[in-house]
């Protein structure tokens, strides 16, 4: 007598979980289409509008305000770490205003990086041709024998780090990478 009214009562629970599982999935049925008209018919043309009236009509564009050197502003005890230190990090030349620059007539000093490129291309140039090929295939046959040693180290058994022998027994010591290297050449 149990047994059937278990069976009834785990029917009935079954019928009613899945007929809420249908009724969750038309709902969700529902909502995905409710949003996809949604962002079809009013995000999409929101944004273009906004994106016409702001940027191809400019009407949000001023123009920037005059610089006035008030003495209690911009304060500077101690000047930031970087180049020009009267300016702010997030300091946007075309939007914040600031002090007047000088104009700069000199071309700026090359950097140390610019000077080493420019040295390698002039190196590069006059160099002989037949050295910079016997250079390079020496570099390369060096790169192939260090490659074939690491690869014979790595067919190698290593074994790990041994503790400190307190009893002064003979213990394998592991052979590392630079005494492999080392013996062999």
């Amino acid at each position: 007598m149990a047994t059937v009214y278990r069976s009834l009562l785990v029917r009935r629970f079954f019928s009613a979980y899945s007929k809420r599982v249908e009724e969750e999935q038309v709902h969700a049925g529902q909502v995905m289409k409710l949003w996809k008209r949604i962002s079809l018919f009013v995000a999409i043309p929101a944004v273009s509008y906004l994106t016409w009236k702001l940027i191809i009509t400019e009407e949000g564009h001023h123009e920037q305000r005059e610089y006035i050197p008030w003495s209690h502003m911009r304060i500077r005890n101690k000047p930031f770490p970087w180049k020009d230190s009267d300016k702010t990090l997030f300091h946007n030349p075309l939007t914040n205003p600031g002090p007047p620059e000088e104009p700069k007539d000199e071309e700026p000093p090359a950097t140390l990086s610019t000077k080493w490129i420019q040295s390698k291309w002039i190196e590069y140039l006059y160099e002989d041709p037949e050295e910079r090929d016997k250079e390079l295939e020496e570099h390369l046959i060096a790169m192939q024998r260090k490659h074939e040693l690491h690869l014979e180290w790595k067919k190698l058994p290593h074994e790990p780090m041994q503790p400190m022998n307190l009893f002064r027994e003979k213990a394998a010591t592991p052979v590392s990478k630079e005494e492999f290297v080392y013996n062999t050449i």
